[in-house]
């Protein structure tokens, strides 16, 4: 199995606009099982953990993430806000394009 990757802290405003289009497009998954799933099935090209998901979920999907890149990004409330729940502490984008214009952008 491969070595899992460490998380990395971004701004929410940097990727806001890329998560929006990837969600139109349905390559945006959101919510904890949905995200463990697409990890086990390695459909997943970036993840994106709330900075204040919990210490359990944090730890389960770094280990399932492998070489899948993990962002920290904004808190599970600004997370839901932005789309439309009360609280979201996990997405996953499984579009290879639109994980590429993410990672350009957190670099």
């Amino acid at each position: 199995m491969a070595e899992a990757t460490e998380a990395k802290k971004i701004e929410l405003p940097m990727i806001v606009d890329l998560l929006h289009f990837a969600r139109k497009a349905g390559k945006l998954i959101m919510g904890t099982a949905a995200c463990e799933q697409s990890l086990q099935r390695h459909k997943a090209q970036v993840c994106i953990l709330a900075e204040d998901a919990s210490a359990r979920t944090k730890k389960n999907i770094i280990r399932l993430s492998g070489q899948t890149p993990v962002l920290l990004c904004g808190s599970k409330e600004r997370l839901g806000a932005e789309f439309g729940r009360k609280e979201l502490g996990i997405m996953i984008v499984e579009d290879g394009n639109f994980a590429h214009g993410i990672m350009r952008r957190v670099k």
